[in-house]
């Protein structure tokens, strides 16, 4: 079992298993492209409530959820 496992090893499996974390829920997030049938709120909750499971710092979220953006909506968040 783990108790058998030297300390290093278990803070290792940890990192491997929290990284594996972050990337199955980064996989998660969908693209917001702005068209009249998609729910920007519900896609705003959705991609905080994933950043904040991932422990994404506010400045990163910044950064980040410029990746998930369409086109026209990329141009609205760069200029407003």
């Amino acid at each position: 079992a783990y108790y058998n496992l030297p300390r290093v090893l278990l803070l290792i499996m940890d990192e491997q298993s929290m990284q594996i974390f972050v990337q199955e829920q980064i996989m998660k997030l969908t693209t917001f492209g702005g068209a009249r049938d998609e729910d920007v709120l519900h896609w705003l909750q959705d991609t905080e409530c994933i950043f904040d499971q991932v422990q994404l710092q506010s400045s990163n979220k910044y950064l980040a959820i410029q990746s998930y953006l369409g086109d026209a909506p990329l141009k609205w968040f760069r200029f407003n």
